[in-house]
């Protein structure tokens, strides 16, 4: 039983299509990940060296600093990728991985 489990491992391993799930998977969750840490380490610099920048209020009259909307929008804007991701996941990935497994188990 465990050397059928190693040859379907090793049918869906060689399989092209699960290496180009692999391939357009990685390359999109990297080109997202370094998008988010891009803009999340920016902001953390302006909190580090620029502080006065943050503090700045969104008006003459304001209380509130450019930094909460600017926090705001940063947590949307994640939350939004992330959904984008498991759209993308959910009508690509997904269809992708059913055609490897039904093309190994034939």
């Amino acid at each position: 039983m465990n050397t059928n489990r190693h040859e379907t491992i090793a049918k869906i391993v060689g399989n092209e299509k699960y290496q180009a799930l692999v391939r357009t998977r990685s390359r999109f969750a990297l080109k997202l990940s370094v998008f988010v840490l891009v803009i999340y380490y920016a902001f953390m610099m302006i909190v580090a060296f620029k502080p006065a920048l943050l503090k700045t209020p969104v008006s003459d009259t304001s209380v509130i600093s450019i930094g909460f909307p600017i926090a705001v929008l940063m947590f949307v804007l994640f939350w939004l990728l992330t959904g984008w991701y498991v759209h993308r996941s959910n009508t690509r990935y997904d269809p992708m991985s059913r055609d490897v497994i039904q093309e190994v188990l034939k």
